[in-house]
């Protein structure tokens, strides 16, 4: 039998961010639901997805500015 992980984590005596208890619920119910049998390349696939799928967004954003006739930095 293993330990609880909180006996090893330090006492949280701050708010965490929404977005980061939003993902590490999310990636909790992916984890639990598809049980990976490499859970730490299972980990980087879901951030390295997340962190594409975001920058898509992002690059999606500026071009539609840019062709809405807003200026975007550096650019004419």
């Amino acid at each position: 039998m293993t330990a609880p992980e909180s006996q090893f984590l330090p006492a949280i005596t701050h708010q965490l961010p929404e977005e980061y208890t939003q993902l590490l619920g999310e990636l909790n119910r992916e984890v639990s639901t598809t049980n990976p049998e490499d859970v730490l390349q299972f980990c980087a696939n879901f951030f390295n997805k997340k962190l594409e799928e975001q920058r898509v967004r992002f690059m999606s954003d500026l071009l539609g500015r840019k062709g809405a006739g807003e200026r975007v930095e550096g650019k004419p």
